[in-house]
């Protein structure tokens, strides 16, 4: 999808279990690969990937914004159990299926 601005807005990194920067980085490939722009903490794009490293949500809890979202927290993807190995490509699919509705498929 040409043109389309998907951004990934961090939570603040208290848990240093999670590496947030290496789901970050593989999404953002992916999205960067079908001709769409990918940033980092920009609030105003088309969607916003909100990534959290725990439950708490704070990506999403202090960036509150007026659109859809998806939201990563704690292994899970919009509130949905996905094992770990899966979650780049569970976003993906959210990330398409939100595109889709806009104008047309990005994966």
């Amino acid at each position: 999808m040409k043109g389309k601005h998907v951004s990934i807005k961090f939570c603040g990194g208290c848990n240093p279990r999670y590496e947030r920067g290496a789901v970050a980085r593989k999404i953002s490939e992916r999205i960067i690969a079908q001709g769409a722009v990918s940033s980092y903490n920009q609030l105003d794009a088309d969607l916003v990937i909100f990534l959290s490293g725990c439950s708490a949500s704070c990506a999403d809890r202090y960036n509150p914004i007026d659109k859809e979202a998806i939201l990563v927290a704690d292994g899970t993807v919009d509130a949905v159990a996905v094992p770990a190995e899966k979650i780049v490509d569970e976003v993906l699919r959210r990330v398409n299926l939100y595109l889709e509705k806009q104008e047309g498929a990005l994966f």
